[in-house]
């Protein structure tokens, strides 16, 4: 638990220092910070078809909501090395081809 506040929330619950220690390391991406954009693309598309203004309020409380919850999560732990380096190395390669030819 303490570790997965470090590295998102920082603080307690209702924290003004929300997003201070803000990661976007392994895992973090696909399980934190995807699941938060998805609540607002939500409540985006949902203020949309209500033709009603987007509830930033309601939002907040949502994502303080769902950060809690993730944060006690401890039942899927992040791997200690990639699945598979083998791609990443591959990606890494190729990014540094791209932007730095020889």
């Amino acid at each position: 638990w303490n570790a997965r506040t470090l590295v998102t929330l920082w603080g307690p619950e209702r924290s003004m220092l929300h997003e201070y220690s803000y990661r976007l390391w392994g895992g973090l991406v696909s399980s934190f910070y995807f699941e938060r954009w998805t609540l607002w693309f939500k409540g985006l598309v949902d203020s949309i078809e209500q033709h009603s203004p987007f509830d930033q309020q309601k939002f907040d409380l949502d994502i303080q909501d769902f950060e809690v919850s993730w944060t006690r999560n401890v039942s899927k732990p992040f791997p200690a090395v990639p699945t598979d380096a083998s791609q990443v190395i591959g990606l890494a390669r190729d990014i540094l081809a791209r932007h730095f030819p020889q």
